[in-house]
């Protein structure tokens, strides 16, 4: 019985993880073909469970999935990884199926822990121009899509045209902007790097919408 109430505790939380990853997905450009996240529970434990003989589980690997960028064309791959201990051997693996698959960019979901020197080295990476942008995001970092709560206000990353003619209209330059850190919750969630800015528009009770912008550094 305490097996199968922790098997659907994992159904619940993978389910959602998968699902905010598809949304993640979306938001930053992607198309996420409507059959590669299933809809419901139900439809995700019929695709994803597997018999582990003494237990069930969840095949992490077939919950892998691809999305082109609907402007760019830049393939993005969503790897869900079980491990323990998410080490630099594990990227490493993971960068040569991406870079055999032509991918410009890959989101690491993982269940474990990441080693601190492992972590440093990925991000050292993917610092470089050549290299495979990775992400890693904790699975528990995905349960809630943190973009869809009532109290974050709506962010809209503007593409470089949206940029030149906000500049422009406002007489600014980039720099002039208020700021937000990459490792702002919602920068990491859109993926933005520095040199993006962010339309963030608030309700407001007496204008109806308040629309501030700040740059990524």
């Amino acid at each position: 019985m305490a097996d199968d109430a922790g098997f659907l505790k994992l159904v619940n939380k993978l389910f959602r993880v998968m699902t905010t990853a598809g949304e993640m997905a979306r938001d930053r450009g992607y198309i996420v073909h409507p059959d590669t996240i299933p809809a419901s529970q139900e439809a995700f434990r019929a695709k994803f469970e597997i018999d582990l003989g003494a237990k069930r589980g969840l095949n992490r690997d077939a919950m892998t999935f691809l999305c082109d960028h609907r402007e760019s064309r830049e393939e993005m791959m969503v790897v869900f990884n079980g491990d323990e201990s998410f080490t630099f051997d594990a990227y490493k693996r993971l960068e040569d199926v991406a870079n055999q698959a032509h991918v410009g960019r890959l989101l690491v979901i993982i269940a474990g822990k990441v080693v601190a020197t492992s972590k440093k080295r990925i991000d050292d990476c993917s610092r470089a121009d050549f290299a495979l942008k990775t992400q890693l995001f904790p699975e528990d970092d995905l349960v809630v899509n943190i973009t869809r709560h009532e109290l974050v206000p709506e962010h809209t990353p503007l593409s470089e045209p949206e940029l030149v003619e906000l500049l422009k209209a406002h007489s600014l330059e980039k720099h002039m902007l208020p700021r937000m850190l990459t490792t702002d919750p919602v920068a990491v969630y859109f993926g933005l790097e520095k040199g993006r800015v962010v339309r963030i528009s608030r309700k407001s009770e007496s204008a109806g919408r308040y629309v501030t912008y700040r740059q990524v550094v």
